[in-house]
């Protein structure tokens, strides 16, 4: 469910404190019968070489679909970062958010690894893993659609019918697209574990990366010594077709409150945040603005029309990133000015980031994991009360997903799941796509959990401020007991603005 941009909101340095793996066979109940997970070395790609000369990489194979463990198989891409400090605990897993975006393709120096190995790995479908499910039709219609005014529906059809071109191709390809959802995914990593001959790990999952985290303490819980979940997005919520209006609404309003109480953000906007971007949305929905912004993917630039529903597509999308709160006050007002700079830096931004997702990974995740919540006349209906959305909806999946012929997890998927595995919970105060209250709940169906609200921080709480680096920590040493949280109470004492 979450749109999580890779990379930006991760670890911070010296977070964790795991020791490279431990060896011996982990347990088998995890495995399907009929098949062996197995690891082969491989060279490691240059980003992983960059962090860690002396790291080991490689492929898992597992079936693409486990009810023929002997047809087609897929390799999942793995590498191992040695810990430079180890401190005789077992290593921690990233778990990616997205759904398809990829752990091994990008910085991966801003993955720090002190005390712990480290392991990444993209999940299939993803990436450096075997095959990639790219969509470039569904890339070129988003790009399409941000040179588009008017009809806005007109924008939702393109869009959905780029959907349908990709996974008809994908099917045309033998891909069975089916076999790519988290419950896959959840036994994955469990075969990832066994091939590696680890006997147990702490998972940390971001964003998507939760609700597979959720999905293997539910169905894969062998081996997994303690989770960290951060930026929740648990199963049994985001079914609703209006999801993204709620938990942007809410974040909208939370900033409104944080805003209303700083002179110095009241004045920048003019009195009120929510007023300031009903104004930037109208004027440019009565005159877009054309711009030439860069496509960082093919070295070019493309021409676009941004209008008043990719204005509040861009403020939600700035909302993810916790750097960038404090400076959303002016920069709106940059852009009711007409800053170029600031309209084409935040289209960049907006765009270009998305695109690096693997969307037919994507579309599958999400619509077989929650699409049966999404019959195409309940999604138009709402956007017909909510237009203003259309653009930030087209960087979702649920206005293509009726139209795909894929299938439905069962439903106890989208159950809340129990489980006793002691749980380090973070939610951020102005997520706009996994809203603290999320998290929440969450932490309150595990048996072992701990959660922290994290002030003043968007979506992704690990690596924005110290405080929730050193709760982790204090996680990681002993999961399951008490938890110093003390500097919480400092965080809330610095305002946003």
């Amino acid at each position: 469910m979450p749109i999580a941009p890779p990379r930006l909101y991760r670890l911070a340095a010296a977070v964790f404190a795991c020791l490279p793996l431990t060896a011996g066979c982990g347990d088998d109940d995890d495995s399907t019968p009929g098949y062996t997970a197995t690891f082969a070395e491989t060279e490691c790609w240059q980003e992983i070489v960059a962090t860690d000369p002396d790291a080991t990489c490689g492929y898992v194979t597992v079936p693409e679909n486990r009810d023929d463990p002997a047809g087609r198989q897929i390799e999942i891409a793995v590498a191992r970062i040695n810990a430079r400090n180890p401190m005789g605990r077992p290593p921690l897993v990233f778990l990616e958010g997205g759904p398809s975006a990829s752990s091994l393709q990008g910085d991966v120096a801003e993955l720090l690894y002190d005390n712990q190995e480290l392991i990444l790995f993209d999940q299939r479908g993803v990436g450096y893993s075997r095959p990639a499910l790219d969509c470039p039709e569904r890339e070129e219609a988003l790009w399409a659609t941000f040179n588009m005014t008017g009809d806005p529906f007109a924008e939702v059809e393109i869009i959905n019918q780029a959907s349908r071109e990709c996974i008809d191709r994908l099917r045309g390809e033998g891909v069975q697209i089916d076999s790519y959802n988290t419950v896959e995914n959840a036994k994955d990593l469990a075969d990832i574990r066994q091939a590696l001959e680890i006997e147990e790990w702490d998972l940390y999952g971001f964003s998507y990366g939760t609700t597979l985290a959720l999905e293997s303490m539910r169905s894969q819980p062998n081996g997994i010594r303690s989770v960290i979940l951060d930026g929740v997005s648990p199963p049994n919520r985001g079914v609703e077709v209006d999801r993204v209006a709620t938990t942007g609404d809410r974040a909208f309003d939370a900033l409104e409150e944080a805003c209303a109480a700083s002179e110095l953000c009241s004045a920048a906007v003019g009195g009120s945040f929510l007023a300031l971007l009903d104004e930037v949305r109208a004027s440019f929905d009565a005159e877009p603005m054309e711009l030439e912004v860069p496509d960082q993917k093919n070295d070019g630039f493309r021409s676009v029309r941004i209008d008043g529903g990719d204005v509040v597509a861009g403020v939600f999308n700035s909302m993810y990133r916790t750097d960038l709160l404090p400076q959303i006050p002016s920069l709106l007002a940059a852009i009711l000015n007409r800053n170029e700079a600031i309209v084409i830096g935040a289209a960049d931004q907006g765009i270009n980031e998305r695109i690096v997702f693997y969307e037919g990974m994507f579309l599958a995740v999400e619509c077989i994991d929650r699409g049966r919540f999404w019959p195409a006349e309940e999604v138009e209906t709402f956007l017909e009360s909510r237009p203003e959305l259309i653009s930030l909806y087209n960087f979702f999946a649920m206005p293509a997903c009726s139209g795909l012929d894929l299938g439905v997890s069962a439903e106890a998927f989208n159950d809340p799941v129990p489980s006793d595995i002691p749980t380090l919970v973070f939610g951020g105060e102005f997520d706009p796509v996994t809203p603290p209250h999320w998290a929440e709940e969450v932490a309150a169906t595990l048996g072992h959990a701990s959660y922290f609200l994290a002030p003043g921080i968007g979506h992704g709480v690990l690596g924005r401020h110290e405080c929730p680096a050193d709760l982790t920590r204090q996680h990681l040493a002993a999961p399951g007991t008490e938890i110093d949280d003390s500097c919480i109470e400092e965080m809330r004492s610095v305002s946003t603005f």
